[in-house]
């Protein structure tokens, strides 16, 4: 088992369009180390102009990517591992 904490403390929150605030405490996922790579190597071979990372606790890492030049966006969901 495999234990991450990853911090970005100069990204900013977006809560547009939430109706709930954001949790006071660490969110946690359980994600499978070799999916996450997989997908994370993807990602980084489209050269995307901006990266958006969501989580959602307990079901999934949602990536969105905007693709350079306008050709489009890419999402990815990756769910979590049952325990």
């Amino acid at each position: 088992m495999l234990t991450m904490v990853i911090r970005f403390p100069s990204l900013n929150l977006v809560t547009e369009g939430k109706n709930e605030p954001a949790p006071e405490r660490s969110v946690a996922l359980q994600l499978s180390l070799k999916r996450l790579a997989e997908v994370m190597s993807a990602v980084n071979q489209l050269s995307a102009d901006t990266h958006i990372a969501c989580i959602i606790e307990g079901k999934a890492l949602v990536l969105y990517a905007l693709l350079p030049s306008g050709l489009g966006s890419l999402i990815s969901y990756t769910p979590v591992v049952e325990a």
